[in-house]
């Protein structure tokens, strides 16, 4: 009866976790760059389409390590997701660079809360006008 209540304690903790997702948003005018260490890619499983081969710049070999995206006016790109309360300082990447023209925002584990605006829904956005 034991193992039957633990489990069931298990089962509930487990569920009332909160997860949350962080996209970067390009709500300019301009395309933008994206550029992660390592690719988004190899950390999940992205559902591939004509949406998703349309951001992708160059797909650099894995063994590179390194992905680039592009990023239309108005739209934005799964960048990753935990279970918790919202970014903190986790960064699942070596490298985030965002570039926007001449500017380069980079994300590190230092200001990801900083730059992150959180959405209903668990949904955190780096937004970049």
């Amino acid at each position: 009866m034991k193992k039957y209540i633990c489990t069931g304690f298990l089962i509930f903790l487990i569920n009332c976790d909160a997860g949350y997702g962080v996209f970067i948003s390009n709500k300019s005018t301009l395309d933008i760059q994206l550029i992660t260490e390592p690719p988004i890619e190899s950390r999940i499983v992205i559902k591939k389409g004509g949406e998703y081969d349309s951001i992708v710049i160059k797909r650099i070999n894995q063994s590179e390590a390194i992905g680039i995206y592009r990023i239309h006016p108005l739209r934005e790109i799964y960048l990753f997701s935990k279970i918790g309360y919202g970014p903190g300082n986790y960064l699942p990447f070596r490298e985030v660079k965002i570039i926007k023209d001449k500017d380069t925002i980079h994300i590190t584990e230092n200001n990801i809360a900083g730059k992150t605006v959180k959405f209903p829904k668990d949904r955190y956005l780096i937004e970049v006008r």
